[in-house]
């Protein structure tokens, strides 16, 4: 699907993020197992999909100075450092400076998926199906196994998968989904040199062909995937704030992020009925978070390991934070 929120995404990961500085959840513990999952990719497909793209975080005004005052005294060390005087371009405006994350890296995901996808297709292992399913009406469960008509199959465990569609998937029922659309631009910069992700208020990031992409956007009560003028005006005017120097949009894309209330994913298998799991809300933070959280409820549906009770669907049915 084009506009999936995951073939628009720029595929950034960061070790810290939003205004107050908060290191990513369960950082220390996800980003080993992505990077090495994505290196793994990497080996057997021959593409590059994973690159170590340090993050410029610029302070953008007087409050986020505050928090980021009170905050680098419990930062561990390791995930940042000081913006040097002189070490961005004249082009860059940072008049409050900025902190330097050296362990942010971005993931071409639209790669990821092509790679990985050519990768199962030649095991010989899984078959790729498309069609349009409609819930609960075209599954059936019979005889230990579940029925999917629209494509003629029939398996012992559906995991659903839906992104923000999930608020529809009647055995899941319950959960606190909270989509926001994330609008990204593609532009062209000519003689912008900088090899950082650069962030105030939105990130630009280096692209392919000297491109870049830039955003994104958090729109609360639109649930459609379609760019919009207003989305376009709101990125511009924020790169304006610190971006002195020429630019042209090429090219406009949005997706929706699947939220969940907590802001953290929820996996597992549904707590009475059979053969159905679930896989959802990566939010911001899947090029980090999936291969963890794959890794984890694949061993729960084949080796019967429990999920962890923060992101286990069944709690998480119940109105528990994560």
């Amino acid at each position: 699907e084009p506009n999936s929120s995951s073939r628009v995404a720029a595929g950034l990961i960061t070790p810290v993020a939003g205004q107050r500085f908060v290191v990513s959840w369960r950082y220390d513990e996800a980003w080993p197992i992505a990077e090495a999952h994505y290196r793994e990719v990497e080996s057997l497909s021959g593409t590059m999909l994973l690159v170590d793209r340090p993050m410029t975080r610029l302070i953008e005004n007087e409050r986020e100075a505050g928090f980021w005052a009170i905050k680098r005294e419990s930062l561990p060390r390791h995930l940042w450092r000081e913006l040097e005087p002189g070490e961005l371009p004249d082009t860059i405006h940072a008049p409050l400076g900025g902190v330097v994350l050296p362990a942010a890296a971005r993931l071409d995901v639209a790669g990821y998926l092509d790679a990985t996808r050519q990768l199962l297709a030649a095991s010989g292992g899984c078959r790729f199906l498309t069609g349009r399913i409609r819930l609960p009406e075209d599954l059936h469960y019979s005889g230990g196994m579940w029925h999917v008509e629209p494509l003629g199959v029939r398996v012992t465990r559906v995991v659903f998968c839906q992104g923000f569609e999930a608020r529809g998937n009647p055995w899941f029922e319950g959960l606190s989904f909270n989509p926001s659309k994330g609008e990204i631009l593609d532009i062209e910069v000519p003689g912008l040199a900088a090899s950082h992700t650069i962030h105030r208020g939105v990130w630009l990031v280096p692209a392919a062909n000297g491109a870049w992409r830039a955003g994104s956007t958090y729109t609360w009560h639109d649930t459609s995937a379609f760019p919009t003028e207003s989305g376009c005006a709101e990125i511009v005017e924020r790169l304006e704030r610190f971006l002195k120097m020429p630019f042209q949009v090429t090219k406009q894309s949005a997706g929706i992020r699947p939220n969940i209330h907590g802001f953290t994913p929820v996996i597992g298998s549904h707590p009475t009925v059979d053969g159905l799991a679930f896989f959802n809300g990566l939010g911001s933070k899947g090029s980090l978070l999936a291969p963890m959280m794959s890794d984890q409820l694949a061993r729960h549906l084949v080796l019967g390991e429990p999920v962890s009770r923060d992101v286990d669907v069944r709690f998480r049915m119940r109105g528990e934070r994560s």
